[in-house]
């Protein structure tokens, strides 16, 4: 098998933006690889942004592409519409993580509380069902298919003795890697305390480097309010708009 190319440069197409990837190499890479699908994938064919988003997550190899686009199709198949059990509006209503605003750019703004994580209260396999249909119902609203997100983690009120889940943010951490790649715009953390770099050196292995790449930490509430209109952030952040919960 030959080496993947280098990525280089960018691309812009219709929404989707992808740093570091050659425009000429990847339209070439898709147009070959919706020809020669195996049939198991042949409901792709006609879907270029997914072909573009799984081609980028490997590198334009596209024998580890497709091996990655049959293992989301399972899932898909397993875990999608996730049934809004009593359970499932339970953990939502909790408000861990939900829809708050968009960015400057646009993009659906997805805040996780991490100040609300208690592992000893939570059942894992709940959890991850939850957070997959709060995140399922944020993209939907949008009306694009391929429309990238913003995550915000907020650590207010956060006690590294009882609100690190390093289990659920493991499993989030593979279900979106694995299932929503190149989905991810950027991550903020905020607000950085002394002990996040311990932190974020145990969560950022749960990532792949391409993911890992595009978190930041913000210092501070001004620089918070230097990212997003203070409309379109909770006002737990300082912020006025409204929490959006899917139930």
């Amino acid at each position: 098998m030959s080496e993947p190319p280098v990525l280089t440069g960018s691309v812009v197409s219709g929404s989707r933006k992808y740093s570091g990837v050659d425009m000429t190499e990847l339209s070439k890479a898709v147009d070959e690889w919706s020809a020669s699908l195996p049939e198991d994938l042949s409901e792709f064919r006609t879907d270029h942004s997914v072909l573009e988003r799984f081609l980028v997550a490997r590198q334009l190899d596209k024998e580890q592409a497709a091996e990655m686009l049959r293992a989301h199709k399972a899932w898909r198949a397993a875990t999608l519409p996730v049934e809004l059990t009593a359970e499932v509006k339970a953990e939502i209503r909790k408000g861990k993580y939900f829809m708050s605003g968009k960015d400057r750019e646009g993009r659906p703004l997805f805040v996780v509380r991490s100040g609300l994580f208690d592992p000893k209260e939570r059942d894992l396999d709940t959890s991850v069902k939850g957070l997959v249909y709060s995140l399922e119902y944020a993209l939907s609203l949008s009306g694009d298919p391929a429309q990238k997100f913003v995550i915000l983690y907020d650590r207010t009120g956060f006690s590294i003795g009882k609100n690190l889940d390093r289990d659920f943010l493991k499993a989030a951490g593979a279900v979106l890697s694995d299932n929503y790649p190149e989905r991810l715009a950027n991550a903020y953390i905020y607000p950085c305390g002394l002990v996040l770099n311990g932190i974020w050196n145990i969560v950022k292995w749960f990532l792949d480097p391409r993911t890992r790449a595009k978190f930041e930490m913000v210092t501070s509430n001004q620089a918070l309010l230097d990212l997003f209109d203070r409309d379109q952030l909770p006002d737990t952040l300082g912020g006025t708009a409204a929490v959006q919960l899917p139930c």
